[in-house]
């Protein structure tokens, strides 16, 4: 989860499955919702009027259940799990910042995060929850998750640049890879309440589907 600059910036260490439900459950500051199991689009050849995301999922991803928060919807994309997401992000339509500056964008842009605004016609968020045998047939690679906010796309970049890295204490600073879907889960349950409403300040909903779990949750704050 925590990955040293200096050595191998982009190494993954041994993944889990994450805290189990109970413990993740007793946290009193965090609502874990399992949302179900899903099953991602396939590539929908011969259909006319295409799905952008997998019926079950679409009132967590773009529902407006609240009038009152108007929420947009973004994912952070991990270009290390999609090759060429810069070129790919240069050429579409959606709106998208890199989370890294000055010299670790420039060493570093191609395999960074990236935050995108995703909007339910754009075939970036088809291609995000669609499983197939294309390079371009994303669901399999893993690589993001998926947010609910009423910020904007500049000032959630900002908010998010701050947890990109972290200090040991050793003084040794790393990479912190807090938008991989296999660590997300381990990452806000070990913050602690305080740390946990700092990180999802503005935040209306993460949701991520699990590697090695058919369920798809939803992380909330409970303040």
């Amino acid at each position: 989860m925590i990955v040293p600059i200096n050595d191998d910036p982009w190494a993954v260490p041994e993944r889990s499955n994450g805290p189990s439900k109970d413990a993740l459950a007793a946290l009193p500051f965090m609502q874990i919702e399992e949302l179900g199991s899903v099953a991602p689009l396939d590539a929908q050849i011969c259909v006319t009027s295409k799905l952008s995301v997998p019926p079950f999922l679409r009132p967590a991803i773009f529902g407006q259940v609240d009038a009152d928060k108007n929420l947009a919807t973004y994912a952070i994309l991990d270009a290390a799990r999609i090759p060429n997401l810069p070129e790919i992000l240069a050429q579409g339509t959606a709106r998208h910042e890199c989370l890294f500056k000055g010299a670790a964008y420039d060493d570093w842009g191609h395999v960074a995060p990236w935050l995108v605004a995703l909007d339910e016609s754009d075939v970036l968020t088809r291609r995000l929850f669609t499983r197939g045998q294309a390079a371009w047939h994303l669901w399999d690679n893993q690589a993001g998750i998926f947010l609910r906010s009423a910020l904007d796309l500049i000032s959630l970049q900002r908010h998010f640049r701050k947890f990109t890295r972290a200090v040991d204490r050793q003084g040794r600073w790393h990479y912190l890879r807090f938008y991989d879907p296999a660590y997300l889960t381990d990452y806000v349950s070990s913050l602690g309440s305080e740390k946990f409403l700092r990180f999802t300040a503005g935040i209306d909903s993460m949701i991520v589907a699990r590697p090695g779990r058919s369920a798809v949750i939803r992380i909330c704050s409970n303040a």
